[in-house]
């Protein structure tokens, strides 16, 4: 049990890394890398609307149009009303 909770923190600390990683790339207009870093967030916690967001903002500045689409979608089918 101890060893399954500990696991559990390590994930969320790595999700957490990662989209802090994703906010200071967004916050200097490194849109790419904020980009990659909400995605590599994602393989790990695939229902995150937050996250999804966040992607969504970075493909918008990238001009990738459609993938934001789709990310406020699925966004929105995980958490209505977000």
């Amino acid at each position: 049990e101890r060893h399954r909770a500990a696991k559990g923190r390590r994930l969320a600390e790595e999700i957490s890394r990662l989209r802090e990683a994703g906010n200071s790339a967004h916050r200097v207009g490194d849109y790419c890398a904020a980009e990659e870093h909400y995605s590599a967030a994602l393989l790990l916690d695939t229902t995150s609307a937050p996250l999804l967001l966040n992607r969504a903002a970075a493909r918008l500045m990238l001009d990738e149009h459609r993938s934001a689409l789709e990310d406020c979608e699925k966004a929105i089918e995980l958490q209505p009303g977000v």
